[in-house]
């Protein structure tokens, strides 16, 4: 839980911090962000989900509960493959049924800030007219902090798991900086979480 306590505040200076010999356990909390995204999404619905990260079962199994179509894009591995620009590009479109929901988890921290208006617009590109998204994003400047990937584990929750060891976090994205980048689509509610992140709930204007 040592991670934990770093992106919470409550960290140890360098001098006193053990040298890591393995990567931390994963962690579990609530994510009342993602909890009222869900809530707002009727069941019976021909719902459309585009999860930028990878699929796993246990995501697919959340998805499932109320969306019709899911697509999986795994952005931020395929950019390290090809780059931002390419992974981008071929992002999957459905013409025949928008993107109602969408789920961008870090990638505004993990894009360099000139990549970050190109994301957005692709996803307009991609999205219904009356689209929600959700993103998360580092609450703390300058805190190491481990890579994380990231489990839908239900409506309202999230376990994530360090895949690499702690660097200091970078590209620290102030609440006001949100909203302008992710226009059109609009900040409706924002929460802070105690593993160090932010979450914001987005609805495209009309």
């Amino acid at each position: 839980m040592g991670w934990l306590d770093r992106l919470s505040g409550t960290h140890t200076s360098d001098a006193e911090a053990p040298k890591e010999t393995h990567l931390p356990e994963p962690v579990e909390g609530a994510a009342p962000g993602l909890a009222a995204l869900f809530e707002r999404l009727t069941e019976g619905e021909a719902h459309s989900v585009l999860d930028l990260g990878p699929a796993t079962p246990a995501q697919l199994e959340v998805h499932r509960q109320i969306a019709h179509r899911v697509r999986f894009a795994d952005l931020a591995t395929v950019a390290g493959r090809e780059g931002w620009t390419e992974a981008l590009a071929h992002l999957p479109a459905q013409p025949e049924a928008p993107y109602d929901t969408i789920l961008l988890w870090d990638l505004l921290d993990r894009l360099p800030p000139e990549g970050r208006p190109a994301l957005v617009t692709r996803l307009v590109e991609l999205a219904s007219p009356d689209a929600r998204l959700h993103a998360l994003v580092q609450a703390h400047e300058g805190l190491p902090s481990h890579p994380l990937a990231f489990t839908l584990l239900g409506p309202g929750r999230i376990r994530y798991t360090p895949t690499g060891p702690a660097r200091a976090s970078r590209n620290h994205l102030q609440s006001a900086t949100i909203e302008r980048l992710l226009d059109p689509f609009q900040v409706s509610q924002a929460f802070t979480l105690k593993v160090g992140f932010r979450e914001y709930l987005a609805e495209r204007r009309p």
